[in-house]
């Protein structure tokens, strides 16, 4: 039934062109088998003779028994033209009830509000492998017809409507992805299927609710809302943040640590982030969770943006303790003063120095990376420059191969972002969810019962700020094997047995406590008696001075 829904969708747009043609090879057809029949039978039919019997094909009349193969083709073709025009007259009279008739049957589908740049990407990801309705408030809106071509369901009206919102049936539904350009209607579209929920007893189906927020310090806010708490097992709300996710693939993808970090590794990782919008904020903060090696050496980061003083103010405000995690100054210039600057940072023997462009334009962003490239000779520094659209400007940094060419790199393109596996964080948490459940194993083999404290919850359950825990310490497993001169490959018959030796254990577990504290920090923890309602903990202190048992807990992480 849905393949039959999208051939007939693909040939809607041409549906009165197909008719025509079809009506007008049964007309003239029809027209020639009459005359002939005439002069077959004797009979002299007159041009309005032989008009009006055809017309009467059409009406699936037929005054005589055909004779011919033109007029029986014609009285076949005619039936189908008529048919097809009353057909499609009936869907487009009651598409509005059909549409809404379907709907009422859908179960375990995804509803996507919103269709911009973000939300039709995952309308095409989406639909590939499952049954999507699309609300969106623009009904000009040009992506509509392609939702529609993909087989996707489109009701046109307010997502944030709790009507709207029942008609797209989301009781029924797998997953809600609220993609709308304002973060307050994502926020509110949660929040309304919160409640719709807990008012539909009759509906046990769990539903996944995907909230995006633009507004980093907003995100941060709306993940310790209550709604994350108190809306029941049935409903799981999740909030993502496209910078964010780009920002943690770029890092993973490009790590800072492009060069051996041991524990005699004589230089500082330094990142110069040009442009601190929302994406050099996430670059930032997700590099200063990362960030923690085996050599000991704090992260430098120096940000160059016009408005540096007022930016840093504010980030200084919502991260008070991030002088705790690496070194980072604020330049308040335009980057074309900072060029013979940029100089002397790649040439310095003492930093590991990456450049990171940020501007809010891709023909500026570019404009920057291609500056800083002929001003900087030293090679092997890499340039990477945000670009929204591969389709765009992206291409110009592509050799005939399609390939990327010189030490200017784009990242932070939406069709490589907005997708299934990042958005609904399928790909990315498979190594965290790991972790968390040798956590448990681990804690419960200690006596610790589910459920007895914040941290013994299942992945579905689990508090997002220990789900920010483990994808941070999974992030941090490939920095730690790279410390240590190793890394991952897919396990084979041929594997031989792997084990660290306990003095990389002990490297290992350093870098895991330095990992640990950033993220401690970053959530606004500070060192004191451990209470996670004040946010103070005693193990934020350098390792030297930690408990034994704190150090045998870190180097058991680390070997597990």
């Amino acid at each position: 039934m849905k393949y039959l829904w999208q051939i007939y969708i693909r040939i809607s747009d041409h549906r009165w062109a197909v008719v025509g043609i079809i009506g007008g090879s049964a007309f003239i057809l029809g027209f020639i088998g009459y005359r002939e029949l005439g002069q077959l039978n004797n009979k002299s039919y007159s041009f309005s003779d032989l008009y009006y019997l055809t017309l009467q094909l059409f009406v699936m009349y037929c005054e005589s028994p055909a004779q011919g193969w033109k007029l029986d083709v014609s009285r076949w073709l005619a039936i189908v033209a008529t048919m097809s025009t009353a057909l499609f007259a009936a869907v487009a009279l009651f598409h509005e009830q059909i549409k809404r008739f379907r709907i009422r049957y859908l179960k375990n589908h995804a509803v996507i509000c919103g269709v911009g740049r973000k939300g039709i990407r995952l309308v095409k990801e989406l639909c590939r492998n499952g049954r999507v309705v699309v609300i969106e408030a623009d009904e000009k809106n040009d992506n509509i017809p392609v939702c529609r071509q993909l087989g996707a369901f489109v009701l046109t009206g307010d997502a944030t409507d709790s009507i709207i919102l029942e008609k797209a049936g989301v009781l029924r539904a797998k997953y809600v992805i609220a993609v709308c350009e304002k973060d307050s209607a994502n926020v509110q579209i949660a929040v309304k299927v919160g409640k719709l929920l807990q008012n539909g007893t009759q509906y046990r189906n769990p539903v996944n609710c995907f909230v995006h927020i633009v507004n980093l310090r907003l995100c941060t806010l709306f993940r310790q809302h209550r709604i994350f708490y108190s809306t029941g097992r049935n409903f799981d709300v999740r909030v993502f943040n496209i910078f964010e996710i780009s920002a943690r693939m770029m890092l993973k993808e490009n790590p800072p640590d492009r060069e051996p970090i041991g524990i005699s590794y004589p230089r500082r990782v330094h990142l110069v982030v040009i442009g601190f919008g929302q994406m050099g904020e996430s670059l930032v903060t997700e590099a200063a969770k990362i960030a923690h090696y085996a050599n000991g050496k704090r992260l430098c980061i120096t940000v160059i943006d016009r408005e540096a003083g007022t930016k840093e103010i504010c980030f200084r405000t919502t991260y008070p303790r991030f002088g705790e995690i690496c070194d980072i100054r604020f330049i308040a210039s335009d980057y074309s003063l900072q060029l013979e600057q940029a100089k002397q940072w790649a040439a310095d023997p003492n930093f590991l120095t990456s450049f990171f462009i940020n501007l809010d334009d891709d023909t500026a962003s570019l404009s920057c990376a291609l500056s800083f490239d002929a001003a900087v000779s030293v090679s092997g520094i890499p340039f990477f420059v945000r670009m929204a659209n591969k389709n765009g400007l992206a291409v110009l940094l592509e050799n005939d191969d399609g390939k990327l060419s010189g030490r200017i790199k784009p990242f932070g393109i939406i069709r490589e972002i907005c997708t299934k596996s990042y958005v609904l964080n399928e790909e990315p948490d498979r190594l965290a969810k790991k972790i968390h459940r040798n956590y448990l194993h681990k804690s419960m083999a200690a006596g610790v019962k589910m459920e007895s404290r914040p941290s013994m919850q299942p992945w579905k359950y689990l508090n997002p700020f220990y789900r920010s825990a483990n994808r941070q310490q999974a992030d941090h497993i490939y920095v730690k094997l790279r410390a240590v001169g190793a890394g991952v490959c897919p396990e084979t018959d041929e594997t031989e047995p792997f084990a660290f030796t306990e003095q990389e254990i002990e490297i290992l577990a350093k870098m895991e406590h330095a990992r640990w504290c950033a993220h401690h920090y970053l959530e606004g923890y500070t060192r004191g008696p451990r209470d996670d309602e004040k946010k103070t903990h005693p193990d934020l202190i350098p390792w030297e001075e930690l408990s034994e048992e704190a150090k045998v807990f870190d180097r058991e992480t680390v070997h597990n």
